[in-house]
């Protein structure tokens, strides 16, 4: 059966359940957005990140810190082709360079994890996507669905300086256009700034120079009225 009949079908499942999932069932997406950068960072539990690549080497129902990191380059290399991102409309963008995968939890009192606890800990994973060009629309999809569970929901959150809009990702909506609302530079905003920072260079010059004129003033006052006391 094809992944895109298996999505229909359980869509409605998802759309009745999805607003209750379990905490196990949720990651969580914050996509910072910048004039030319997206910074994206998933959070996942161990239980989904499990569901995706086995991390358990020895299979011996526990996870160590060891067995997390070597772990990374796999969980790259999955997130790179199952989470399709596109800048400005682009093709072929990819989610990437990874700039960290850390655990949340701290790891000096849980250096390894048993397996029931997989749904307690969570990992955070970050992505850069730098842009030559001024950034005017992120899309970002999700292609693990078959992977995670037709359950499992992503809960979004795009943020930049005017402010933070959530939304929901599942697989009945397992994608998003984001648009940045961002305006490029126009000459006459370029002239506009230049005009005020040449405005404001003349008017601290001519602050300067008046400084300078009264200090000449004074000391001229204080030398002639030295000379008039001593005669």
């Amino acid at each position: 059966m094809g992944r895109g009949l298996v999505g229909a079908l359980l869509a409605s499942f998802v759309c009745v359940g999805g607003a209750g999932a379990h905490p196990a069932d949720v990651t969580h997406l914050l996509a910072t957005v910048e004039r030319q950068n997206v910074e994206v960072r998933l959070t996942f539990n161990l239980l989904t990140l499990m569901r995706v690549w086995p991390m358990d080497g020895d299979q011996n129902g526990e996870l160590s810190l060891e067995e997390l990191k070597l772990a990374e380059p796999k969980i790259a290399d999955y997130l790179a082709e199952h989470v399709p991102v596109s800048l400005n409309g682009g093709d072929g963008d990819r989610l990437g360079p990874m700039i960290s995968m850390r655990p949340v939890w701290p790891t000096s009192e849980s250096p390894v994890v048993k397996a029931e606890d997989y749904d307690k800990r969570w990992v955070d994973v970050v992505f850069d996507l730098p842009s030559e060009a001024l950034v005017t629309e992120f899309w970002i999809g999700f292609e693990i669905f078959e992977d995670t569970g037709y359950a499992h929901t992503i809960q979004g959150f795009f943020e930049q300086e005017s402010g933070r809009l959530e939304v929901p990702f599942t697989v009945a909506e397992p994608e998003f256009l984001y648009d940045t609302g961002f305006e490029p530079e126009t000459k006459e905003n370029t002239v506009d700034e230049a005009l005020v920072k040449s405005g404001a260079s003349s008017s601290l010059t001519s602050w300067v120079l008046l400084f300078g004129v009264l200090v000449l003033a004074a000391v001229a006052t204080a030398v002639t009225k030295l000379k008039l006391g001593r005669r």
